[in-house]
């Protein structure tokens, strides 16, 4: 279990931010789907932080 939680915070660090990255810059003209994208990153990343905080508790 542990192995799979930081398996998956390696893969939202790494692949996050260029699909960020790569969203932002397809949908500049749409600014509702560039805030949802941004929106799910921040989450992505937040469950990321606490599956982390988790393994290393």
């Amino acid at each position: 279990m542990d192995i799979i939680l930081v398996v998956y915070a390696l893969c939202v660090f790494l692949l996050g931010p260029i699909w960020i990255i790569r969203s932002v810059k397809a949908n500049s003209q749409n600014k509702m789907k560039m805030v949802a994208t941004i929106i799910i990153d921040t989450l992505l990343v937040a469950s990321a932080i606490y599956a982390l905080s988790i393994v290393f508790k």
